[in-house]
């Protein structure tokens, strides 16, 4: 799925009009080309929601646990990530194109 715009203000609370995530959905957060990530974020950390609500959402380092602090302003590209356990015994394939990797 293509990144989608946010903002993010002192109080941690991530605007994004729409989003549809819910309460331990999984995001990362980036600058994109002309956002400037908000300071106490970090780019490819894989982050936890909480307080969804219809327009905006926190999120947190442990599902359930606490607000990240947001302590300059700022806006980016937010993108879900959907996690799937592969045990040794399965096999799955992703078409040529559709696979990003970062290292860490």
């Amino acid at each position: 799925a293509e990144p989608l715009p946010f903002t993010a203000a002192t109080s941690g609370t991530v605007t994004a009009p729409a989003h549809g995530l819910i309460n331990t959905d999984r995001v990362v957060l980036e600058a994109g080309e002309v956002g400037v990530l908000p300071t106490g974020l970090t780019a490819t950390t894989v982050y936890f929601v909480i307080s969804s609500a219809t327009d905006s959402f926190q999120v947190s380092l442990t599902s359930g646990g606490s607000a990240v602090a947001i302590t300059v302003a700022g806006s980016g590209l937010w993108r879900k990530v959907d996690v799937k356990t592969v045990n040794a015994t399965e096999q799955f394939k992703i078409s040529s194109g559709n696979l990003t990797l970062a290292l860490r």
